[in-house]
């Protein structure tokens, strides 16, 4: 079988000269009249392509001929470039003779093999055979669109349950998720079986400080065939993913409280957790390999790196890649980083956390060795001793150049800072005022205002029937004037001595002409009180207000309710580290979700007494107002607001958190 295709013949090449010298060639091509420059390396490659000359006969020809080794993936990666460009007669042969081992794993922490299974698997591999046929593959995948379904219309009970399980019974998921991916493992060894390859061995290792099974393979299978690669890889993850659904289903069809409703979601916990080791192309593992298979790249991280490398220092990559490789291999080396960091992050904050709670500060200088010795990221440290224990060493250019970076940012950390506090904040209801009927009640004749409109405090909203509240009056006013005309009489009567009246009969009157006078005044309070008017300046906001006209409100019922939401108040819940740079004034600049793209200011009304915490962390609650003049902000929206406090350096606020934690945690190490 040929290892590589042929160079066109029909191809125009011309050398480019100066002064006798051949610095290089033009190739044409005759068909699209299409251009390309090749040195003196490119050109030599290209004359080995004769159909017959093997792979390792053309790299043992180039490292004799320019004295330098030529990796197969650089030459690989030449044979897809011309291949793309038209020059090769028998692209498929060419592109498939770019496939090489897949990448293996980075070297684990700690490694033991359990067993050599291939004895044991070629036997079973006959009888499953038909579970790794594509009309399988096809009906299994049914149960798993089954449970998507499922997990999307069900996702709130199912995680309920699974956060209530994942906290009391954390070993039990432990133990699932080891029993999955050794079940994974034994699957991708009768997948090498059935495609005819070898397995060397099954075992365990740890890898990003997780433990992982593996199963190892002989070197000569995977120079086989493109699809038997890909079924191989791809066959874990179709197990895990029909385990997961499997799982889901059985969880779906019991009853919360029985073993088969318990054991399914355990099961469909482990499976997913599984999954994200397993299909995650960012994780060296089944998904990985298998992009590397598809994409024929056998170490895609390390080309992702190289390129990413050369795109920021604007170099030519090291390797002959077109430009549709560079785009990706960058793209896919961006992602990389972000992945690995964040999940570093993340794993030394758990660690560390628990190394200083522990063992405090000897956890501590625990947790700095492991990240000098153990980590990538100790890498500069590990290159930096020598030249400590060694002042007399040779100082570099690029030593030079970091060390002056290093002053730069040292310089700039000093610069001042606007510090500001902040946390999420909840938006308080905004002031509304009922409108209330105070009299015994009466039918609406009048509504003034709509849904909506803006009244000011005092202006009129509806009117009530005054018939009745009129004519108590007048009758109150009639038997008030009545009374005071008697009353008159006897005193005119006791001013002319003349039927001098009796003075019981005289104060009986009085007493009468000042209850009158009350019903008089209540009379008139109510006749007012047929007016409904706005207690406050505000937005109406009762929905159909105007079409209350000719319904009955008895006394206490409400009209309308009125909402002044030109300012608001919110409550910040600010951690108990920034409280102490939070003060009464201070302005307040707050972001809703509901509009990110502008910001709310205000300042801080007051700083509650108290702390409260949900055992994660302990925060404090800041009351604020803000100005709302559009009326965007609603009660209950939520948001981000900055709180600001006194100017800091640069590196105060950097290493704040750390600061504190030192002058807290490491202090209470002190004996």
């Amino acid at each position: 079988m040929r290892e590589f295709s042929t160079l066109r013949l029909d191809l125009i090449v011309l050398p480019q000269r100066r002064r006798g010298r051949v610095l290089g060639f033009i190739v044409k091509d005759p068909q699209s009249g299409a251009v390309f420059t090749l040195g003196e390396r490119e050109y030599f490659l290209c004359q080995q392509l004769d159909g017959r000359t093997s792979l390792d006969e053309v790299l043992a020809r180039f490292r004799s001929r320019f004295q330098d080794p030529l990796s197969r993936e650089s030459l690989s990666a030449f044979v897809r470039e011309l291949a793309e460009r038209g020059l090769l007669v028998g692209t498929e042969a060419a592109l498939a003779m770019a496939v090489a081992a897949p990448a293996g794993e980075r070297r684990p922490l700690w490694r033991r093999k359990l067993i050599n299974p291939d004895k044991i698997l070629g036997m079973l591999a006959p009888h499953v055979s038909w579970c790794f046929t594509r009309a399988f593959l096809v009906g299994s995948s049914l149960p798993v669109l089954l449970a998507v379904h499922i997990l999307v219309t069900n996702w709130g009970e199912f995680s309920a349950a699974a956060a209530e399980s994942l906290g009391e019974d954390v070993l039990k998921l432990i133990g699932l998720w080891f029993a999955v991916q050794l079940l994974a493992v034994i699957v991708q060894g009768l997948a090498v079986k059935v495609q005819g390859g070898e397995v060397r061995e099954i075992g365990v290792q740890i890898f990003r400080m997780l433990p992982r099974f593996y199963c190892r393979t002989s070197g000569g299978f995977w120079r086989g065939r493109k699809s038997s690669n890909m079924a191989v890889q791809f066959a874990p993850i179709h197990f895990v993913l029909v385990m997961w659904a499997g799982a889901t289903i059985v969880w779906w069809l019991n009853g919360p409280g029985t073993y088969a409703y318990t054991t399914g979601l355990m099961f469909a916990m482990a499976s997913t957790l599984c999954m994200w080791m397993t299909v995650n192309p960012l994780e060296k593992r089944w998904g990985y390999t298998l992009l590397t298979v598809w994409t024929e790249v056998p170490n895609l991280q390390q080309f992702s790196i190289a390129a990413l490398r050369a795109r920021l220092s604007r170099r030519g990559p090291s390797q002959p890649l077109t430009h549709r490789e560079r785009t990706w291999f960058v793209w896919f080396g961006l992602l990389w980083i972000a992945f690995t960091t964040a999940w570093l992050a993340d794993v030394l904050w758990k660690v560390g956390v628990a190394l200083t709670g522990a063992l405090q500060g000897a956890g501590a200088i625990i947790l700095i060795a492991w990240m000098v010795y153990g980590l990538p990221i100790g890498r500069p440290v590990r290159r930096a001793l020598p030249l400590i224990w060694n002042p007399s060493a040779r100082v570099s250019v690029r030593l030079v150049v970091r060390v002056a970076i290093l002053l730069i940012l040292v310089i700039g950390s000093f610069l001042p800072y606007s510090y500001h506090a902040g946390g999420s904040f909840k938006i308080l209801p905004v002031q509304r005022y009922e409108v209330h009927v105070e009299i015994d009640g009466g039918v609406i004749r009048t509504v003034a205002v709509k849904e909506g409109q803006w009244v000011n405090k005092g202006d009129v909203l509806a009117t009530i029937d005054q018939r009745e509240y009129r004519k108590n009056l007048e009758t109150a006013e009639a038997q008030l004037a009545s009374t005071r005309a008697q009353l008159s009489l006897l005193r005119k009567q006791i001013a002319m001595l003349t039927d001098v009246p009796d003075i019981e009969r005289i104060q009986q009157l009085e007493a009468e002409v000042r209850r009158l006078e009350v019903v008089v005044g209540n009379a008139k309070r109510e006749l007012e009180l047929t007016i409904l008017r706005s207690p406050i300046s505000g937005k109406v906001i009762t929905p159909h207000i105007d079409q209350k006209v000719g319904e009955f409100l008895k006394k206490g019922d409400m009209l309308a309710v009125i909402e002044d939401a030109r300012t608001v108040e919110v409550e910040i819940s600010v951690p108990e580290g920034d409280v102490p740079e939070v003060r009464p004034g201070a302005a307040v600049t707050a972001a809703p979700w509901a509009y990110p793209d502008r910001t709310f200011s205000g300042d801080v009304l007051s700083v509650a007494s108290a702390a409260s915490g949900d055992g994660k962390s302990t925060v404090v609650r800041v009351l604020a107002r803000l100005a709302n003049p559009d009326g965007l902000l609603k009660s209950e929206m939520t948001g981000y607001a900055k709180i600001g406090a006194d100017t800091k350096p640069v590196w105060e606020v950097v290493m704040r958190r750390l600061l504190r934690w030192i002058k807290v945690e490491v202090w209470s190490w002190i004996p």
